[in-house]
């Protein structure tokens, strides 16, 4: 097995994961982002994921609204 297969068993199981939590892909890729480099603005956010600015927001109200369902608060989006 080679790099390919690994890389794709990874990606599967990261939709796994997030898919039993609830959320997109792109959601908990982000969310692993905001743990690793802190806060981040939406436009950096955008530029690390690679995703449009439009969707970053929505990725943003998206996690917000699920942050404050299970009680808790997404501290790690950096106001501009």
């Amino acid at each position: 097995m080679g790099m390919r297969g690994l890389g794709t068993r990874t990606v599967l199981y990261q939709q796994s994961v997030a898919a039993s939590l609830g959320l997109y892909n792109n959601d908990f890729l982000s969310i692993d982002i905001l743990h690793e480099k802190g806060p981040v603005t939406a436009g950096e956010l955008s530029r690390l994921t690679g995703l449009t600015t439009g969707s970053v927001t929505s990725l943003i109200d998206r996690l917000e609204k699920t942050a404050s369902c299970a009680g808790n608060r997404i501290p790690m989006i950096a106001e501009k």
